[in-house]
């Protein structure tokens, strides 16, 4: 979709015979996927894949038992940190056992609402990893040549003499943090980043969550764009909407975001590969939001599942719809 608010311009890419590519991923299953997608896509021309951090596989086998176990240690960590032990014996000491109960639980009482809507969130966001990506993930997998390298630190210099040593044409990065322009100008091509949000409206972590909290369907998208060192803010090489459906959960519109992405980044790769000069799309400094992690709380988490109880993506489908 062209982001028609936005002018347009052509640029040229540096000709060359050889496109090779190096990707930096997440940890998640669809982050994996992304992985051999491309080796599927594009065979030898992947040289590397470096994936950010290492996301145990017990992640996705856990029972109910070592689920409830996990999130324990969640709440005890929590309320350690929100409570030194000596503070809480002198409270006792002085105000009485029953007191200090009724203040202590009124007290707790949001902590553990917040750990238990997130911890929600993210089971809920493994399962669908699992039932979107599991098994195309396995088929995938049996004509791969590459396994993700895990990287403790994208930022070091030795992590970007390690890039320019592979000298690729197309860094494609997609889950990860922030990166350096010293790391991206080592790239011979173009850096591109694959963001699970429409920007430049939203911009940054969490940004499906947001469109939906603004009740924003045409919030709720996927965007590729040249990688620079602002969060979201390279010029636009694509843009699109999921195609959602009434019974679609906040982390089900997340997944199908994030698979759209994934097309976008190869329809474009492929379109440089075949078309050196292409239209691009420069985001405003001054447009849209750029969202930080820490600010989605459990006020907002709360609100856009409230919505979804509500039936508010079905009364919206059809609103859209009949307009």
């Amino acid at each position: 979709m062209i982001p028609h608010e936005l002018s347009p311009r052509k640029i040229r890419f540096p000709e060359t015979d050889h496109h090779s590519i190096v990707l930096i991923s997440g940890a998640n299953l669809r982050h994996q996927r992304f992985g051999y997608l491309l080796q599927k896509e594009f065979g030898d021309l992947v040289l590397a894949w470096f994936q950010v951090g290492k996301l145990p596989d017990s992640a996705y086998t856990k029972g109910r038992r070592e689920k409830l176990r996990i999130l324990w240690e969640k709440v005890k960590r929590k309320l350690s940190v929100a409570y030194e032990i000596e503070a809480i014996r002198d409270y006792v000491k002085n105000q009485g056992l029953i007191k200090s109960i009724k203040k202590g639980f009124v007290s707790f009482l949001p902590a553990l609402h917040t750990i238990y809507l997130f911890h929600r969130r993210g089971r809920r966001q493994l399962y669908l990893d699992k039932t979107f990506f599991g098994q195309e993930l396995e088929e995938l997998k049996l004509h791969a040549k590459l396994s993700p390298i895990v990287v403790d630190d994208p930022h070091s210099e030795e992590f970007v003499q390690r890039i320019k040593k592979l000298d690729p044409y197309f860094l494609l990065s997609v889950g990860g943090p922030l990166y350096s322009k010293k790391l991206l100008e080592s790239v011979r091509g173009v850096p591109i980043n694959q963001h699970a949000g429409y920007s430049p409206k939203y911009k940054g972590g969490n940004t499906v969550e947001w469109a939906l909290y603004n009740r924003d369907l045409y919030g709720v998208g996927s965007t590729v764009h040249i990688t620079t060192s602002g969060a979201d803010a390279g010029p636009i090489l694509r843009r699109s909407h999921p195609c959602l459906l009434d019974s679609d959960t906040p982390e089900c519109c997340f997944v199908k975001v994030f698979k759209l992405g994934n097309e976008l980044a190869i329809e474009v790769v492929k379109d440089i590969m075949l078309n050196k000069e292409i239209f691009v799309y420069d985001q405003p400094s001054d447009g849209g939001m750029t969202y930080l992690g820490s600010q989605l709380n459990k006020d907002i988490l709360g609100a856009i599942y409230r919505d979804f109880s509500k039936k508010w993506l079905k009364k919206e489908l059809v609103r859209l719809r009949t307009f």
